[in-house]
């Protein structure tokens, strides 16, 4: 007999023989492993084969089962350019991420192309990955980018360092420099050159892990935003300080430049203070007994049904925070959180601040969002109504059965 309520759970795809390549090359944190993971394991469940290409694997053991994936260490640049300004749009990010160094770059593209072939590559994720969707150009292999809106600017490219006077000989330079190279490389595998240095990211599929709310970049009506991915079941429960007031959750790092007055801050609130920022001084850690400080990931699932207001530096946090309905004060560290930190103001869902910004005014941030009737809480809520309920495996389920007819198209 057919059970009937098992078979209509099956999924309707079978991936029997199709293999995933998932690469990781820029930018920092277990966020970037974490997301792809609600992915894969979904394409796992549908028969896919899924390996990795990781720019750090320092986590590999506790996150990916050996019987599972394949692991390989991604092909990475040797540092940045020493002689040049940061990054002020995503031609410079290229040069700062080798592209100017044509014999490094094809050096690089070939090893990604021998990792392709060694792991019998279908078809590429790429998470902030540039030189890996060059190379899988050179291999003929489709290109699906995965990840929120800074690593898959609208061409053409925008300024993203806005706040910076950036001359417009030095932009036309870098992407000049950055298209020479990239042609050199694709012309060397047998492929056509570009005409347009953006042309690079015009793949078959752009996941934007996103809402166009909080999305880096405005978007065209037809850009098609997946939601907000992040994992918030990892971690041990909150504990909160028990004295009277709101409860504010603080997921910071120890080398967040002015930390000691956002603590500052933070205690002239009142509030319930609990705070992950693993590694802190302990010195300045013991000025605040008041608080309730965590060494352990909290889970930000129960952080959300909970808190009043977050403070947070990192993208995922803010965005997934906001879609549950709390709203942010963020503390961007660079350019990218700057970005998302500006959206998110935008959009009415918190407020921001600058590295260094003093007590006083992180204080009076502080006491606005706290505020009973602060506009910022309604924001949040609303932005929440509109794109929710926030269900990061109704999101992770709706692109794996994208990517599976992807797959199975090829």
């Amino acid at each position: 007999m057919i059970d009937e309520d098992a078979e209509a759970t099956q999924p309707p795809w079978d991936l029997e023989g199709k293999t995933l390549v998932c690469c990781w090359e820029l930018g920092g944190g277990l966020g970037h492993l974490t997301k792809a993971l609600l992915l894969t394991e979904q394409l796992l469940d549908r028969g896919c084969r899924v390996a990795f290409l990781l720019r750090d694997l320092a986590s590999v053991d506790d996150l990916l089962p050996r019987e599972a994936y394949q692991v390989l260490q991604a092909p990475a640049a040797w540092g940045g350019l020493a002689d040049w300004p940061s990054p002020a749009d995503h031609s410079e990010l290229l040069l700062h991420a080798g592209f100017g160094d044509g014999p490094g770059l094809r050096g690089r593209v070939r090893a990604w192309c021998d990792s392709f072939a060694l792991l019998q590559a279908d078809a590429v994720l790429a998470d902030h990955a540039p030189t890996a969707v060059l190379a899988a150009r050179c291999a003929g292999l489709p290109v699906a980018l995965f990840g929120h809106g800074f690593f898959a600017p609208p061409a053409p490219w925008p300024v993203f360092r806005h706040w910076e006077s950036v001359p417009a000989e030095r932009l036309a330079r870098s992407r000049q420099l950055a298209l020479a190279e990239v042609n050199r490389c694709l012309q060397s595998h047998g492929r056509a050159g570009l005409t347009q240095l953006h042309g690079l990211l015009e793949v078959e599929r752009n996941y934007l892990l996103s809402v166009p709310e909080l999305d880096h970049y405005p978007r065209a009506p037809a850009a098609r935003h997946w939601g907000v991915l992040a994992n918030l079941q990892v971690g041990e429960s909150p504990r909160w300080p028990q004295q009277p007031g709101p409860k504010v959750f603080a997921y910071l790092r120890p080398n967040l430049e002015g930390l000691a007055a956002v603590l500052e801050a933070l205690a002239a609130t009142q509030a319930h203070v609990l705070l992950r920022v693993a590694g802190v001084d302990p010195q300045l850690r013991a000025r605040y007994p008041q608080f309730s400080w965590r060494d352990q990931l909290q889970r930000m699932d129960e952080v959300a049904a909970q808190a009043d207001l977050v403070l947070c530096s990192g993208t995922d946090t803010a965005q997934s925070m906001v879609l549950s309905g709390v709203p942010v004060l963020m503390l961007p560290m660079q350019a990218e959180q700057r970005l998302a930190a500006e959206r998110l103001a935008q959009a009415g869902a918190g407020d921001w601040a600058l590295p260094g910004t003093a007590a006083a005014a992180l204080q009076a941030k502080l006491t606005a969002l706290l505020a009973p009737n602060a506009s910022a809480k309604q924001a949040a809520r609303q932005l929440s109504a509109r794109h929710g309920p926030f269900d990061v495996m109704n999101s992770a389920r709706r692109i794996a059965d994208d990517c599976a007819d992807w797959l199975l198209a090829r």
